[in-house]
């Protein structure tokens, strides 16, 4: 679908590590010694999983609703003729 999910999977390691990871880089501007294992905690992991789905499915998804919007346009404008 949108990226392969290897690429998906490397990324979530890399976002959620806890010592140089995305995530607890962004916390930490905030709250300077934030520390969280995201991908040791059972909820935590789930979370993430889902989280990087919907990121890795999102493109795909966009271009489906794009393409079903327009030829409804298409669609709608030809009726109003």
């Amino acid at each position: 679908m949108g990226y392969a999910a290897v690429v998906i999977g490397m990324a979530a390691k890399w976002g959620f590590n806890n010592d140089y990871g995305l995530v607890n880089d962004l916390i930490r501007r905030f709250i300077p010694d934030f520390q969280f294992n995201w991908l040791i905690n059972t909820g935590s992991a789930r979370s993430a999983v889902i989280a990087m789905d919907l990121w890795k499915d999102l493109p795909f998804l966009q271009y489906l609703y794009y393409q079903d919007f327009s030829s409804f346009q298409e669609i709608f404008m030809r009726r109003l003729k």
